[in-house]
């Protein structure tokens, strides 16, 4: 009706007979137009319009729904005067009614047919998630038995998918951790054997009768240098396992850094002049740093022993910090490390078989220095072992 009277307004008799046809043609709307001339509706707008007649208002009600009785067909009605000429809009609703029954019958094969369809699909996605979700499930049971898997063979971009290679990874990373745990296990249990049998067969030596007094005093201090190196042993297990722990919390303070190496310095200085080493310090005084003192202090003292123990003799340890970096440079006998397995533990350079030391204190300082999130490194320039850590 909007589009009618605009196109009255603009008397465009043309186009409104072209949109009325379409109307009928397309929709099944027929558009009707009350002649004032002979008090008739046409089916075309014509030239009568417009009337000067205004009390010829033969409908009083926009909308209406006729019946005939005949039939029993139903007509839809609008009505609306534009100007001084009554306008109807009708459309046939004997249509619908007649195939009521046929469009719920319709509907029903339809509904029918998409549950059905609609189940089939269900089932196969069902059973294409289940096998994936089986295949996992099935992984976790083996790898609950330490029956460590290497590929689920499940090859998707979603969320199963995801789990899959969680999964996969979880089983590697658990399969390296108990080899490691083996591993260190078995060392550990090397390296306490060899002063356990040491001091046992000594302590039998003593028990012997007739022992000269140089002998007993020679043989006394084997004892006591085996159980030192026990001792230290121990205590570095103990730091590496407490290092090694899910539940350990740094106790985090701010501390000089200066304060710690100046300690380890002065802790470790009968090396210093029995190798007749030079310490350049070149640290500033208030170097403030946050993290546990304690456990630091164990990482930069295990730093300041390996360069102490590994320099040669009559040469330089040169301590330095720049750009929030901290150097400890030391010039080592044997170039030929190995760096890539220096952090491993009771991994020893080529060099070291006559120097006292378990083999720990690089595992010991990387677990250190990860708790505390910083960043670290070892650079070996010709002969000269640089240990960096960035704050």
């Amino acid at each position: 009706m909007e589009n009618i009277k605009n196109y009255s307004n603009e008397n465009n008799i043309t186009g409104l007979n072209n949109y009325t046809k379409k109307l009928r043609e397309r929709e099944g709307i027929l558009t009707l137009f009350l002649n004032p001339h002979t008090k008739q509706w046409d089916t075309y707008f014509g030239c009568f319009f417009p009337t000067s007649d205004k009390n010829r208002v033969l409908i009083n009600k926009q909308f209406a729904l006729r019946e005939q009785v005949a039939t029993g067909a139903k007509t839809l009605i609008y009505n609306e005067k534009i100007g001084n000429t009554w306008v109807s809009l009708r459309t046939s609703l004997s249509t619908i009614s007649a195939y009521k029954r046929e469009i719920m019958f319709f509907n029903t094969i339809v509904s029918f047919f998409l549950v059905f369809i609609l189940s089939i699909i269900g089932l196969f996605i069902s059973k294409y998630f289940s096998k994936d979700i089986k295949a996992i499930n099935s992984a976790a049971k083996s790898i609950s038995n330490l029956d460590f898997i290497d590929n689920i063979n499940i090859k998707r971009d979603d969320e199963i998918g995801d789990l899959a290679k969680s999964v996969e990874k979880m089983s590697k990373e658990l399969k390296d951790s108990i080899t490691n745990i083996e591993s260190f296990v078995s060392n550990a249990s090397h390296e306490l054997k060899t002063p356990v049998a040491i001091i046992m067969s000594n302590t039998s030596h003593l028990l012997e009768n007739n022992i000269p007094n140089d002998e007993v005093k020679r043989i006394a201090k084997i004892i006591l240098n085996e159980t030192n190196e026990m001792k230290e042993l121990i205590s570095n297990l103990l730091v590496l396992s407490k290092t090694n722990s899910l539940h350990f919390k740094l106790n985090r303070k701010n501390f000089i850094l200066n304060e710690l190496i100046e300690s380890s310095l002065e802790k470790y200085d009968f090396l210093e002049f029995s190798k007749d080493l030079n310490i350049e310090n070149f640290l500033n005084k208030n170097i403030e740093i946050s993290g546990d003192k304690n456990l630091f202090g164990i990482a930069i003292d295990n730093i300041i022993l390996n360069a102490f123990k590994y320099s040669k003799e009559d040469s330089d340890i040169i301590i330095s910090f720049e750009e929030n970096t901290l150097h400890i440079k030391n010039i080592v006998t044997n170039p030929n490390i190995n760096i890539s397995h220096l952090w491993d533990p009771f991994v020893r350079g080529k060099n070291s078989s006559n120097i006292e030391g378990t083999g720990l204190g690089m595992s010991i300082i990387k677990n250190i220095l990860e708790l505390h999130s910083l960043k670290y490194g070892v650079l070996l320039e010709k002969n000269i072992f640089n240990f960096w850590i960035k704050f």
